[in-house]
C-alpha cells in the first residue's frame, strides 16, 4: 500500500491543476450523490457506539449528518477556488547574468494521518491531499470503521486512475508497522487523544505535527464588554464541547466579577455546564447567591472535551498570560476586552498557536480560517503552526537554471554574484 502510495503521490504531483480541481468536483458530487449511504453507515457506527457505552462527546463526534455533508462539500468547493499551490515561486533570485535561482513549493510526499472517531477528516484530509498533490494513508478509530470505509470508497472512485494516492488501514496493529517506515513516509500527523500523541512521538522517526491537547483558556478583563463576555464565553463551551477549540479555563479579572463573571456563571449553569472554580471563584459565588463546585489541582490542566470549565479568579491580565504559558497547551486562547493596552499585552504574552482579542476560541479552525479544511492544528512552532491547511503539506526546493557556469570564476574572483531579486517566477508546465 505505502509502495502504491509512493507512486500515487509521484503521479499526482506532476498532474495539471486541472485534473486534481476536476478529482475535487467528483469527490463534491460523489458526496451529494451517496450521502445516504454514508448516513447509513454512520448509523451502524453509532450504534455500535452507543451498545459500547461510548462517551457523550465520542458520539457527538462520530456522528455525521447533512450539516456534515454540507460543511465538507462547502470546504472542497474552497479549495477548488483557490489558486494552484505546488510549483509556485517563494523567492526568485539572480545570483548572476543568465543564473537563476528560484525557490519554489512542493508537496511534502506520503502522508500518515492517525485520526479516532471523527470521520468527516477522512474528507478534509483527502481533499487537501488532492489539491496540494500528496499521497496520504488514513488510520481511523474502529468506532467508525463502517463509515470511514464508505467515505475512503467515495474519495477513491473520485480519484479514478490516481485512486493509490489515497488509502485506508483499518488494523490497530498496522500503526506500528507504518511509524517504522522512515524511509517511505513522509511525515505523520496524529489528531485524537494526548495519549495517542504521545505514542506516536515515541515510536517513530518520522516528523510528526499535531497537537497533544486542546486545553484552551478565555480571560475576561476588568474593561471586558458584560454582553461580548457572555455570547463568547457560551459559544466556546456550549456550542461543541468535545471540540479541540473549545475552552476549558475561564480567567477573570478580580474587579470584573461582580459586573461580567455573575451574568457569565447564570449563562453557564443555564446551559447545563459544570462550573469548577478557585477558592476564590468558589467564595464569590457563594456571596453572589450562586453555587459552583470547587476545582481539583489538576482542573487547570485538563481538556474536558464535555459540559465543564474551570474558573479562576486572577489579580490582572499579566497573571492571566502567566497562567495560561504555565497550565495551558499552547493551541487557542482569547482576551475579552475593550481596552487596546490590555489587550497587546495578552496578544503579544500568551505563546500559543491562536490568540484571539473578542472572538470565541471555536473560530481556530482551518476551514473558518479560510483553508478550505485542515489536516490538524499544530501547537508545535517548526514547519506548521495554528489551523493548518494545504501550507502545511507542502515544503519547498531550489531550482537553479544557468548557461554552463561553474564555480571557479567565482572563486577566483573573475566574475561576482550580484544577488538581485527577480519579479517574475519560473514557468514550469
Amino acid at each position: 500500500m505505502v509502495k502504491k502510495a509512493r507512486n500515487g503521490y509521484v503521479r499526482l504531483s506532476s498532474a495539471k491543476h486541472e485534473e486534481r480541481i476536476a478529482i475535487l468536483a467528483r469527490l463534491k458530487q460523489g458526496l451529494l450523490v451517496k450521502k445516504d449511504q454514508v448516513f447509513e453507515a454512520n448509523k451502524t457506527d453509532s450504534e455500535k457506539a452507543a451498545s459500547k457505552k461510548l462517551s457523550g462527546p465520542l458520539l457527538q463526534r462520530l456522528k455525521i449528518d447533512e450539516n456534515k455533508i454540507n460543511s465538507l462539500v462547502a470546504g472542497i468547493d474552497e479549495l477548488i477556488a483557490k489558486e494552484d499551490s505546488i510549483l509556485q515561486a517563494l523567492e526568485s533570485t539572480q545570483l548572476d547574468s543568465g543564473l537563476d535561482l528560484y525557490k519554489v513549493s512542493v508537496p511534502i510526499g506520503v502522508i500518515l494521518v492517525i485520526f479516532e472517531a471523527r470521520p468527516d477528516v477522512v474528507v478534509q484530509i483527502a481533499s487537501l491531499a488532492i489539491k496540494s498533490g500528496n499521497a496520504v494513508i488514513l488510520k481511523g478509530g474502529s468506532e467508525a470503521e463502517e463509515t470511514n470505509r464508505k467515505l475512503v470508497e467515495i474519495v477513491k472512485d473520485a480519484l479514478g486512475d490516481f485512486r493509490d494516492a489515497v488509502d485506508i488501514v483499518f488494523e490497530r496493529e498496522d500503526i506500528a508497522v507504518l511509524l517504522k517506515m522512515d524511509k517511505e513516509i513522509d511525515l505523520v500527523i496524529p489528531r485524537g487523544s494526548y495519549e495517542l500523541v504521545k505514542y506516536v512521538l515515541g515510536n517513530t522517526n518520522i516528523p510528526v505535527i499535531g497537537h497533544t491537547a486542546g486545553i484552551c483558556s478565555i480571560y475576561l478583563d476588568v474593561d471586558a464588554n458584560r454582553e461580548t463576555a457572555v455570547s463568547v464565553v457560551i459559544d466556546a463551551k456550549t456550542q461543541y464541547s468535545g471540540a479541540c477549540n473549545s475552552v476549558e479555563t475561564l480567567l477573570v479579572h478580580k474587579d470584573a466579577c461582580e459586573r461580567v463573571l455573575v451574568p457569565v456563571l447564570k449563562e453557564l449553569q443555564g446551559h447545563g455546564v459544570d462550573v469548577r472554580g478557585c477558592a476564590r471563584a468558589v467564595a464569590f459565588a457563594e456571596k453572589s447567591g450562586m453555587k459552583i463546585s470547587k476545582a481539583k489541582a489538576d482542573d487547570f490542566d485538563t481538556e474536558f472535551s464535555d459540559l465543564v470549565l474551570a474558573a479562576k479568579i486572577v489579580d490582572s491580565v499579566e497573571d492571566a498570560v502567566e497562567h495560561i504559558n504555565t497550565h495551558g497547551s499552547h493551541h487557542t486562547d482569547s482576551v475579552i476586552t475593550t481596552n487596546r493596552a490590555c489587550a497587546m499585552i495578552f496578544l503579544k504574552g500568551v505563546d500559543s498557536a491562536c490568540v484571539f482579542w473578542n472572538a470565541s476560541t471555536r473560530f481556530s479552525d482551518g476551514y473558518r480560517f479560510g483553508k478550505g479544511a485542515e489536516i490538524g492544528i499544530s501547537t508545535g512552532k517548526i514547519h506548521a503552526r495554528g489551523p493548518v491547511g494545504i501550507e502545511g503539506m507542502l515544503t519547498y526546493k531550489y531550482i537553479l537554471v544557468g548557461q554552463g557556469q561553474t564555480v571557479e570564476p567565482y572563486v577566483t574572483g573573475k566574475a561576482t554574484f550580484t544577488h538581485k531579486k527577480l519579479e517574475s517566477g519560473l514557468t514550469l508546465d
